[in-house]
């Protein structure tokens, strides 16, 4: 970890009223344990998933916020609300699914909407980095709009596009103020393990397993950026307080990582030595490479990550290996 970040110039909010949608997934879980260990009074929502037992809430609104009486309820009252909600999968689901892309869209903007009509004094939107063209080298936040999204994520790279859009919309009529950030890859404890992993919880799942042959997706030379939930968690918080003007921040580690590397990384980090490692460049492994630019999170957020991949992966290796047995 890396402990001598600037300290945000942010006010408090110990007892502020917020709301953080998407309580149960990886980022979302972050946001609420953040809030709450600064004092802040959280409100959580829950509909299909159940809540992560370390995320700490003071009340929890239940239902489909997509339903315009739920939203309305769970906003109510609130002075900030962060958007953590999506539906998820891996390299698999992508362009496969239509959930993944309607249904995110379709809770959002009904948050948004409620939001506004509840005055709401900020929100923060958390849109991604699916927004931007393809391209080989650190992406910057001014190209998200810059031709066609990359074939391989198309249908996610424009819900988000639109989301930031809505987001500024409202923001320029003055109806809600808004943060929006696009983070890389992340990745943590409480993320989501077994059939439809993203890439990183995939492959610690089957090192701990001892899979041997130990197959991965891809020839290994794609290049990612991973950055750490609990480093997205405070940028997102953070951006909410100094730069709700709707304006997109990328937040990522800003190191370019080969997932052959990251697969090095992950088998050192779980103590797994398979005899045979086999990259399988038949399967799918959407774009080859996806970089971006990270001054603007410095300059308007003095962003730094704390977590290091390896330091990262050894967090959410202990807490997956701490977690009971199902069943």
């Amino acid at each position: 970890m890396t402990p001598d970040r600037p300290t945000p110039a942010r006010p408090s909010l110990a007892g502020r009223r917020v709301a953080v949608a998407g309580a149960s997934g990886l980022l979302g879980s972050h946001v609420a344990a953040l809030l709450a260990a600064e004092g802040a009074v959280v409100r959580v929502s829950r509909h299909r998933s159940p809540l992560p037992p370390e995320v700490p809430a003071d009340a929890t609104v239940e239902g489909d916020l997509r339903v315009p009486a739920v939203a309305a309820a769970f906003v109510e009252g609130m002075e900030r609300v962060y958007l953590c909600t999506g539906v998820v999968g891996g390299a698999g689901m992508i362009g496969r699914s239509v959930a993944q892309v309607t249904q995110t869209l379709a809770t959002a903007v009904q948050l948004l909407e409620a939001a506004a009509l509840a005055g709401v004094p900020r929100v923060g939107v958390v849109s991604s980095t699916t927004v931007y063209p393809p391209g080989d080298y650190p992406m910057r936040e001014e190209e998200g709009f810059d031709g066609e999204p990359s074939p391989a994520w198309a249908g996610l790279g424009w819900m988000n596009r639109s989301l930031e859009k809505v987001a500024a919309h409202l923001t320029a009529t003055g109806a809600l103020p808004a943060a929006v950030i696009r983070p890389a890859a992340i990745y943590g404890p409480r993320d989501r393990f077994g059939p439809g992993a993203h890439v990183i919880p995939g492959l610690i799942g089957r090192a701990l397993a001892r899979e041997d042959p130990f197959v991965v997706w891809g020839d290994g030379t794609a290049v990612r950026d991973f950055v750490h939930a609990a480093d997205v968690a405070r940028a997102l918080v953070d951006a909410v307080e100094l730069a709700a003007d709707a304006v997109p921040i990328n937040v990522g580690a800003g190191v370019a990582v080969t997932v052959a590397d990251l697969v090095t990384a992950v088998l050192e980090a779980a103590g797994h030595r398979p005899a045979s490692l086999v990259f399988d460049a038949t399967k799918p492994t959407t774009v080859p490479v996806r970089r971006i630019a990270v001054d603007r999170a410095r300059e308007r957020l003095g962003f730094v990550p704390c977590f290091e991949l390896r330091d990262g992966l050894a967090d959410t290796i202990r807490w997956l290996t701490d977690q009971p047995p199902r069943g």
